[in-house]
């Protein structure tokens, strides 16, 4: 009996490296055959439980050629290849359906109609994700295409409307623009014109500001003036005043005649496609000689309308105000022969006149509309400036709930100033008008991105190099130039260049 307790245990010992999927030794093996041998010679009945082997569980029987060839050869079915298609970033509804080949109803139910507007563009990366695995694709991350850009950069941008058709136009006042010769009289003439002293405020004659406003006339008429500098140095700004404007009334003095300006003036007049009323003024001077005067104008291309021309000249003193009812009374024939008119509908179109920033009231740009009604509240984009307009004043400075076509108004409430010249657009939402400028930003970044860099040498400061010495610094010898100053400042982080007889001998 005690034999066939240790014959179990042992066997337990067998059975549980079988599970383990261990190899015993040999050695083990012949111990197993010795003990078995003597429990049969003391038990002949004892039956074993299983046969013992000390090869792994794991190691299979190498096959038969004729198994190997009976063997049947498992043929899988290819997989199915997923079609790919490409996506890129902010891609929208319609632009979807087109990559599908789909409709765009199609398009919707994937996305469980949570959107609306077909040209909305789909911003979470992961439903795009999970929408293209639910209509069977695959899809691939690239670039926006150009055609795509150049569609999105027109739908972005803020463009001006076609020209309005001739029976949508309205009577509006004709934009005139007094141009001429520093010191011939131009504000003395738009103060006689308003009732405004205007003059006293001025430094040395010269206009400091470009103003626009309106004048309600004896008639009843009324009429817009833009007023532009007459210096030289302000010829940008007068350029820009030609180009706006629909009669040019040229101010020339009738005892200096045609000068550097009157010769500028004309030339931007004839640029812009505008028609002239000359104005000869100072006919009350005691030089005042308006025959030569006439002649000079003659000289230059004007052809007036004494001589057999078709430019209407009218002597005038601004000063004591004689013969301006003849001057109003030509300017509004003027207008009468152009037929000006505006359309007031739809979105606003103005011009910047002048920009400048007030103490209390902010950011305020004077404008000029040409097509639709400015009201409080609207969205403005001038370039890279934007507007929620706060507030409208005329020209007198008193609020104004609207302005129409060919009304100059002042704007309150910009981000920041446009400059003078650039183009007003009226857009739907502050969110629309940000696009705009975020379009323009990306559009000069790209610009500076393919321009070639270039490096700009600035010197910020000259010397003399009075003395040269050196210097001891353990076993070295350092040359040192001993130099004044005598231009700007030297900074030790700058680079030196040392110039003798105009070439450089050192950098």
């Amino acid at each position: 009996m005690a034999v066939y307790i240790r014959y179990f245990r042992f066997q337990n010992l067998v059975t549980s490296n079988i599970k383990c999927s261990q190899t015993l030794l040999s050695s083990t093996k012949k111990s197993f055959i010795v003990y078995k041998k003597r429990a049969t010679s003391f038990i002949p009945n004892l039956q074993y439980y299983a046969e013992f082997h000390t090869s792994c569980l794991l190691k299979k029987r190498r096959k038969t050629a004729e198994e190997r060839k009976s063997q049947k050869i498992i043929e899988y079915s290819p997989k199915p290849k997923t079609p790919i298609v490409d996506v890129w970033r902010n891609i929208t509804l319609a632009e979807l359906a087109s990559v599908l080949n789909k409709d765009v109803w199609y398009v919707h139910e994937l996305f469980f109609n949570q959107f609306k507007n077909p040209n909305t563009p789909i911003t979470d990366f992961q439903v795009l994700q999970e929408a293209i695995r639910r209509s069977g694709h695959r899809m691939r991350i690239i670039g926006k295409p150009k055609a795509s850009i150049e569609e999105d950069t027109r739908e972005k941008d803020a463009l001006p409307r076609p020209p309005p058709r001739k029976e949508e136009l309205k009577p509006r006042p004709p934009v005139v623009t007094v141009m001429g010769h520093v010191d011939h009289g131009k504000t003395t003439l738009l103060d006689a014109l308003r009732h405004s002293n205007v003059v006293d405020q001025e430094f040395g004659g010269i206009t400091q500001h470009i103003g626009a406003f309106s004048v309600l006339l004896d008639s009843g008429a009324r009429i817009t003036f833009l007023d532009t500098p007459g210096h030289a140095a302000f010829s940008a700004m007068r350029a820009r005043g030609a180009n706006v404007t629909d009669i040019v009334v040229l101010v020339v003095a009738a005892d200096d005649g045609v000068m550097e300006q009157t010769l500028e003036s004309v030339r931007m007049a004839r640029q812009a496609n505008v028609p002239i009323v000359v104005a000869i003024n100072k006919i009350d001077s005691s030089k005042a000689d308006i025959e030569r005067t006439v002649r000079m104008l003659m000289e230059i291309g004007i052809q007036v309308e004494k001589l057999g021309g078709d430019v209407q000249a009218i002597p005038i003193s601004a000063l004591k105000k004689t013969n301006l009812p003849q001057l109003v009374e030509a300017i509004t024939l003027q207008a009468e022969l152009l037929e000006v008119g505006g359309d007031p509908t739809g979105p606003v179109e103005a011009v910047v006149v002048e920009s400048k920033a007030h103490q209390h009231r902010g950011k305020l740009c004077t404008v000029v509309v040409q097509r639709g009604t400015l009201k409080r509240g609207k969205i403005l984009v001038a370039g890279t400036a934007m507007a929620k307009v706060r507030m409208l004043r005329d020209a007198e400075g008193k609020p104004v709930d609207y302005v129409g076509p060919g009304y100059p108004a002042e704007v309150e409430g910009w981000k920041d100033l446009p400059p003078a010249g650039e183009q007003v657009l009226q857009v739907e939402s502050e969110r629309r008008a940000k696009e705009v400028l975020r379009l323009i930003d990306d559009i000069k970044e790209e610009i500076n991105a393919r321009l070639p860099e270039k490096e700009v040498e600035e010197i910020s400061g000259e010397a003399t190099v009075l003395q040269q010495f050196e210097i001891s610094q353990g076993n070295k010898k350092i040359p040192v130039a001993g130099c004044r100053c005598i231009k700007g400042s030297l900074k030790r982080s700058g680079f030196f260049k040392v110039v003798r007889n105009g070439e450089v001998i050192h950098t």
